[in-house]
């Protein structure tokens, strides 16, 4: 009778080297990770505001966003453990560019780039640090982030047209007379506005994260994503339609004194969605079968073991510290950098020149009252006056507001900054004045008296007539000096005619003394 072999157990120290070589594994991708969180903090931080707007809405499922993309990343740990650990340096280039354009964006105020890069900067420090492998695994858990981002709103005019479009066509089916304008409905009970807001954003944005993460969980081929996520789109915005449509009729036959015109129909929003979405999960279990594969499938088997006392073990071990080491320099460059030239802590010795002296046919600038006051939201110097022709005594009235350095909350194109100041209508026309240096306004005041506003944006030496633009290149200066900004604006009433007054700010803002000050 033949004996079965003996299992020998492998030595201790082997079974020890294997764990903590895997762990290291593992531990190397979410040290890397935690890294870039801590050094670019902004970004997330500024991300609370949109998860905390409860006025808006639209992202405050940010926090479950970010709860799930943890779970994934933790959810995906013995995969990590099982992926060799293959250095790519040549990804360091691709981490110091995200980082650097981050810092860009920092300094230029628009924290919506650096939300956006934030992932971005997550995934490319992983493939550097860690590996192609690991990089792939972390793709998922690190691009379903960007749910949490506001960066959907480009699809929200869409979304409210197609609201829009869909209450008219059910309005016109159930008889009730209604009339259109623009986004206002107006039925015998009263008027209702279709707003942003009622677009049905939120919910096509949390359908959409249901769909794509029910789709890897199934570990779905790409074909029938997409088919998930376009049916749960549809579903999502067919449930917006049926709030919108059920708010106006009850507001029709309740003479608007019904609780969901009155007080709330959030709440109630939700309980159709959460309805809508019972029936995606019964046409994706009737017509979309569970496929047979499986992440585990995919993963990388285990490399095998090497001592630790061994030269390959030494050199390994070496490899993968140094690749780490060189990542973290490279993520450390752009904050470091940020410490140590910091337009903020510069000081002035002397105020810089705002409204300039003027010779010849105008004089100025002169002090005086105004009903016109724009509004720049954290300037550090404001000034106002007059120029005033010397024939006639006409005048044009100028206005400057500097920044000494711009952050997110006081920058030249600040959500609350007004050239005009409100109370005023407006009409746009580009590229006028000198050089195509300005911008135009035609506004009509509470008395119905035209005026145009001459607007103009400048950093250090160079001129913009885009805030925006402004902004980006104060970024990009303020890497290596601490430039000023500030926006210069005139405003002349069309007396005879626009006409005129087109003609005199274009003899204000041709003055030598005064194109010097703008910047060129």
């Amino acid at each position: 009778m033949t004996r079965p072999p003996e299992t020998v157990a492998p030595p201790l120290t082997a079974v020890s080297d294997l764990e903590s070589s895997r762990w290291m594994r593992a531990g190397g991708v979410y040290g890397v990770l935690g890294i870039v969180l801590v050094l670019y903090f902004p970004g997330l931080v500024s991300l609370t505001r949109f998860w905390n707007d409860n006025v808006n809405k639209a992202y405050t499922h940010g926090y479950l966003i970010a709860l799930i993309c943890l779970w994934l990343l933790v959810r995906i740990r013995p995969h990590l453990q099982r992926t060799p650990w293959v250095t790519a340096r040549s990804m360091l280039p691709a981490v110091a560019a995200a980082g650097l354009a981050s810092l860009i964006a920092y300094r230029a105020g628009i924290l919506f780039a650096c939300q956006i890069l934030l992932p971005i900067l997550c995934w490319s420090s992983v493939y550097a640090a860690c590996g192609r492998e690991a990089a792939r695994l972390c793709a998922f858990p690190l691009g379903y982030f960007y749910f949490a981002v506001p960066v959907w709103g480009v699809i929200n005019p869409l979304a409210q047209w197609s609201t829009v479009f869909a209450v008219r066509l059910l309005l016109r089916a159930c008889g009730i007379p209604a009339y259109f304008n623009a986004n206002f409905v107006q039925v015998p009970a009263g008027v209702f506005e279709i707003a942003g807001g009622c677009s049905g954003l939120h919910f096509i944005v949390v359908g959409l994260a249901i769909a794509v993460l029910y789709g890897e969980l199934r570990s779905d081929v790409l074909r029938d994503r997409i088919k998930l996520g376009a049916l749960a789109i549809l579903l999502a915005a067919v449930a917006n339609w049926i709030r919108v449509f059920s708010i106006i009729l009850v507001g029709h036959f309740t003479d608007m004194q019904g609780y969901l015109v009155r007080v709330s129909h959030y709440a109630y929003g939700w309980w159709i969605f959460a309805g809508t979405m019972v029936a995606f999960f019964l046409i994706v279990h009737r017509y979309f079968p569970e496929p047979p594969t499986a992440l585990n499938s995919t993963s990388a088997e285990s490399p095998p073991a090497v001592p630790p006392d061994s030269p390959v073990r030494q050199t390994q071990d070496l490899v993968y510290l140094g690749s780490a080491s060189a990542t973290v320099l490279v993520l450390m460059l752009a904050p470091l950098w940020h410490l140590a030239t910091n337009p903020a802590t510069r000081t002035y010795s002397e105020p810089p020149q705002m409204l300039v002296p003027m010779a010849g046919a105008w004089a100025g600038p002169i002090p005086g009252r105004s009903e016109w006051q724009p509004v720049f939201e954290g300037a550090d110097r404001v000034e106002r006056g007059w120029y005033l022709r010397r024939e006639d005594s006409r005048g044009v009235q100028a206005f400057v507001a500097l920044y000494y350095w711009q952050a997110y909350s006081r920058k030249l194109g600040g959500y609350e900054n007004s050239v005009v100041g409100g109370g005023e209508l407006q009409s746009r026309e580009t590229g006028v004045g000198e050089a195509k240096k300005y911008e135009q306004l035609r506004v009509t005041d509470d008395g119905q008296r035209e005026s145009l506003i001459w607007y103009a944006y400048s950093v250090g030496n160079h001129h913009f007539t885009s805030a925006l633009r402004a902004q980006l290149w104060y970024g990009v200066e303020s890497l290596y000096s601490a430039p000023l900004s500030k926006v210069t604006a005139f405003k002349m009433e069309c007396v005879p005619d626009c006409a005129a007054a087109q003609r005199a700010l274009a003899e204000v803002t041709s003055a030598p003394g005064l194109q010097a000050a703008i910047g060129s």
